[in-house]
């Protein structure tokens, strides 16, 4: 801690001493968000192939586990894994088999999970009220920013009553949750070590 002085009441030649909070260090709050992001990844990534079915609750006969809802079928995991595919291809100049386009998938998620987390953690350095919320926001952001990235979020119309549906699962929003607090847990208690 440092110490600052400043004008007090006293008289003539004396002075308060106050002590003034550390300012935050970015690189160890960065370092901590990494890793809170990297571990809620992976929890997230549980929650979903555990528990996430049990929350769907789409429409009759399409609720299945990771659905965003609405009459395409289109599945958070079938987005992902056709983001990672396309960025293989250009990488590499073929396409992926079956098996490694899920790899890519579950790999791109924890990666861009990780890396959201870390600077999550930079930024709470500076400005810790970004934090509120027990890192729900956070987790709802990142990931509302990556269906958004992929084209997962587009809204598609309802049949017969004119309305746009928004496709965002139960099981979907819930993994957010998780997310976010898992890696503001992970990021305070590694934070508070550093």
């Amino acid at each position: 801690m440092t110490t600052d002085t400043i004008p007090s009441a006293a008289p003539q030649g004396y002075s308060a001493l106050v002590l003034a909070e550390p300012a935050g260090v970015p690189v160890k709050g960065m370092v901590a968000g990494l890793l809170g992001g990297l571990i809620g990844s992976l929890v997230m990534i549980q929650f979903q192939d555990r528990w996430g079915a049990r929350f769907e609750l789409g429409d009759a006969g399409t609720g299945t586990a990771g659905e965003l809802g609405g009459p395409s079928g289109r599945t958070e995991q079938d987005g992902i894994e056709h983001f990672a595919s396309g960025i293989a291809q250009r990488m590499l100049g073929h396409d992926l088999d079956l098996e490694s386009r899920s790899a890519a998938g579950q790999a791109l998620k924890i990666a861009y999970g990780a890396l959201a987390g870390g600077i999550y953690g930079a930024t709470a350095e500076g400005a810790p009220e970004v934090t509120r919320g027990t890192g729900i926001p956070f987790g709802h952001a990142v990931w509302a920013l990556a269906d958004e990235v992929m084209g997962l979020e587009d809204a598609t119309p309802n049949e017969g009553d004119g309305e746009r549906r928004f496709p965002t699962g139960i099981s979907s929003l819930l993994a957010r949750f998780v997310y976010g607090v898992t890696t503001e847990s992970v990021r305070r208690a590694v934070r508070s070590r550093l």
